[in-house]
């Protein structure tokens, strides 16, 4: 049982056992003779950490990496593991820009849930992704019994949105992103999100449809991914490919536009400052502090035209990957 104070702490310790080996074991000796460390990004696919092994590739076409795999970095945002956000900051503090340099760290607002709003073409989940409204917090006081006169702290508010990119990418238990819902609890999530976003709803139907009829799904750009055998799957496979279906539309036009952000932002930096890394949606530049204002900049419009929705790029500026102040 997970509510049992021993299982709770055997949890604990895998969790931060995970965390010394990969991040504060493997890190240090991953450090180059320039005193950096340097990752490797791979197009479609990545390899096992050190070994070199073949590994699943990313059907979306997000870039992987290896050598540190920058994604599983600890970060001290995983609300799963609230008992390691202590060890997030000093660890990513250790990615830190050269002496007289700063890290500006460009990161896309809500991406997803936008992407899908385009893609579905849903009025009411793009007017809640406008500025005051919000998404994911309505959600947040479902899965909590919130009054409405409580406020919704940054943590629920991650649950938030964990239960509405599980229903976007096809998830309909929630088990995995609120494993406590009660079934009052669970009913009322789901019932909220099919009701406040019928659009969502019809065009996962249709993606699911054109997947039966010619056995691949689109991005927003066009760029396909393919499901050989679907027609002929059953039970739990068809069922596991009608939730990648579902998924790769979102996650491959958000891998779109990182792909047209990169060299737009790489072409547009001044001399001197260099892209060092890019998680997902995120990309960080090592510029000279006089060169900060300029790179902010380019930074806020990397996203500009690349989808016909306002993709707002959220930027801040530190002297390291956890020390950051918005601008």
């Amino acid at each position: 049982r997970l509510d049992h104070p021993i299982a709770r702490l055997l949890v604990e310790r895998s969790a931060v056992a995970t965390c010394v080996s990969k991040d504060l074991t493997a890190l240090p000796n991953l450090v180059a003779e320039d005193g950096r460390v340097h990752t490797t990004y791979h197009q479609a696919g990545g390899w096992e950490e050190g070994g070199g092994e073949d590994k699943a590739a990313p059907e979306t076409g997000r870039l992987s990496s290896s050598s540190p795999n920058l994604q599983n970095i600890t970060h001290h945002g995983d609300t799963t593991r609230p008992y390691i956000a202590g060890w997030a900051r000093p660890i990513r503090r250790a990615v830190c820009a050269a002496p007289g340099n700063v890290l500006v760290k460009a990161d896309i607002g809500q991406e997803e849930p936008r992407i899908t709003a385009l893609l579905a073409d849903d009025k009411q989940l793009i007017a809640d992704l406008t500025p005051p409204n919000d998404v994911y917090r309505p959600l947040a006081r479902l899965a909590y019994t919130m009054s409405p006169e409580r406020q919704v702290t940054l943590e629920e508010r991650q649950t938030g949105k964990r239960l509405f990119l599980e229903w976007a990418y096809g998830g309909r238990s929630f088990t995995a992103s609120a494993p406590w819902l009660t079934v009052e609890q669970h009913r009322q999530v789901l019932g909220y999100l099919e009701t406040q976003y019928k659009g969502v709803a019809v065009w996962q139907r249709r993606v699911l449809r054109e997947l039966q009829i010619r056995g691949f799904v689109r991005s927003w750009l066009g760029r396909r991914r393919y499901f050989p055998g679907y027609g002929a799957a059953s039970g739990a496979d068809q069922a596991s490919m009608q939730r990648a279906a579902l998924n790769a539309p979102i996650q491959m036009s958000a891998a779109d536009v990182l792909k047209l952000a990169l060299p737009k932002v790489h072409t547009a930096l001044p001399p001197g400052a260099q892209m060092v890394l890019t998680v997902h949606d995120e990309i960080v530049v090592e510029c000279k502090q006089a060169q900060q204002t300029e790179v902010v900049a380019i930074m806020k419009a990397m996203c500009d035209g690349a989808l016909p929705i306002h993709l707002p790029v959220e930027v801040s500026v530190g002297p390291t990957w956890a020390d950051q102040k918005g601008v």
